[in-house]
Formats: structure tokens, sequence, C-alpha cells
């Protein structure tokens, strides 16, 4: 079998079994209905994935390298608040699906760490991560890793409660909170810059009027 037939079937069977534990669970899906949706023999399915476990290690992997391209893409906005307020947007984006599903990154590693025991740090990581380079970027020094957890968990759990809830206008809330509350941050950052400056014109006019006289 070629390695183009082979990178296919991987593909349709994590794609399939994405979707499957986004909208049913981990749990609740089983290799045979993995095996269903993507058209892959069930004979493949053990090929490729032997356990369940491989075959949501692949699905995590999934998820962590499409939170990766969605911040290399964000990273090219001009400005922190640009990309922090972009990042945000995503979540607006998807607040329909996420209001009946829940998010498919914090549902699937929430069920993943707890009842699988499996590694699922990847995506929060790396959103945090990012998150706290923006912030630092934006001036908010030691407080920037707090800042940036403090909005992903914000942005998890506003998708926990409008899907337990069954209420999209709940994220749609929360996003124009924090889209605000980013702003308010850039503007306690401008506002010693402004003082710096204007102190610094101050000195110089001082030292033109000695100068003068």
């Amino acid at each position: 079998m070629s390695d183009v037939v082979e990178n296919s079937r991987r593909e349709k069977l994590v794609e399939a079994a994405a979707t499957l534990f986004h909208r049913r669970g981990v749990e609740a899906t089983t290799l045979k209905d993995v095996a269903h949706a993507s058209g892959v023999p069930m004979g493949s399915v053990f090929y490729y994935y032997p356990t369940k476990d491989d075959l949501t290690a692949a699905v995590i992997a999934r998820r962590a390298a499409h939170v990766v391209d969605m911040l290399e893409r964000h990273s090219r906005r001009a400005g922190p608040v640009g990309r922090l307020h972009a990042l945000v947007d995503v979540w607006m984006s998807d607040r329909y699906v996420d209001a009946q599903f829940g998010c498919p990154i914090g549902s699937l590693c929430f069920e993943v760490a707890r009842v699988r025991r499996l590694d699922a740090t990847a995506p929060f990581q790396t959103l945090i991560d990012w998150a706290e380079s923006q912030f630092r970027a934006l001036g908010a020094g030691a407080k920037s890793r707090a800042h940036a957890a403090h909005l992903v968990a914000a942005l998890q759990g506003i998708s926990l409660m409008a899907s337990v809830m069954s209420a999209p206008d709940l994220i749609a809330g929360e996003v124009a909170y924090l889209k605000n509350w980013i702003r308010g941050l850039r503007i306690l950052d401008e506002h010693p810059r402004r003082q710096a400056a204007r102190r610094t014109a101050e000195r110089a006019a001082s030292t033109h009027r000695s100068r003068s006289t």
C-alpha cells in the first residue's frame, strides 16, 4: 500500500474521530463508529491505531496542531491587542457549535485527562504560552502569565456554561467583556509611557529655557 493511501486513511480516521469525539464524547464513541464514519475498513483501524488510546492521542495531536496553525495566522495581525482580539473572536465565530457540543478543545481534553488518563495539556499550553507573549508585548510584564491563564480559562469556562445552558449568547457577552478588558490593559500600559514622554519633554523645555536665559 502506498504512503499516499496510508496517509489518507490515517487522516480520514483522525478527522472522523475528532468529529465524533466532539459531538458524542470519547467514551461514547467506539472504534466501529469511527470506521463507519470514515469509510475505512475496521481491520485498517486496528492496523493504524491498535487501541482507542492510540487514536485518541492522534486526535489530541491534531487539535494541538490546529491551535498552532490558528495562532500563526493570528500572529500576522498588527499589534498584540489585535492578535488577542482575533483569538477571542474564534469563540464568537464558534459560539453556536460550542453551545451545542462544547469547545472542541476543552471538552476533549477534559474527558481524556479525567477518564483515559492521557496527556492532554498540549493545546492548553500552546494557547497560554502564545497569549502570554502577546500580553508581554502589550507591556503587562510579570502579570502576563496570569493574564494569559485568565483569558484561556474564561474562554473555556464560558464554552462550558454555554453548552450546559444551550446559550450561545453567553459566549457573545463574554467575548465583548474580554475584548474590553484587553483594551483596558492597553490603556493602562500606555499611561506610564505618556507620563514618561511628558517628563522628557518638560526636561527638554526646562533645559532650553535655562540656556536661553
